[in-house]
């Protein structure tokens, strides 16, 4: 029984710590492409790891990798935009 507790406890403690890695990767994702969402999946990873011994932690993960996958799409169509809202070149005149 002790041995079973101590496996969850450790199993938790790695959890946690590698959504801090994942939360500190998708900040740096949502600051260097201007996409928030990733930011926000990021945090609800994090919530989902704490939680996961609770039970609701794994539903906030599932949300998180859908969120996830949002993010990834908009990466796309806000380079689109970029592109297409640039003011056309005027040729040099001597």
């Amino acid at each position: 029984m002790a041995t079973a507790v101590t496996g969850l406890v450790a199993t938790e403690a790695l959890f946690v710590l590698s959504a801090l890695n994942v939360r500190r990767t998708f900040k740096a994702l949502a600051t260097d492409l201007n996409v928030n969402t990733f930011e926000k999946a990021g945090l609800l990873y994090l919530i989902g790891a704490a939680t996961i011994i609770v039970g609701i932690g794994l539903v906030l993960i599932i949300i998180a990798e859908i969120l996830l996958g949002v993010a990834f799409f908009s990466i796309r169509d806000q380079q689109t935009i970029a592109s297409t809202t640039q003011a056309p070149a005027i040729g040099r005149t001597i």
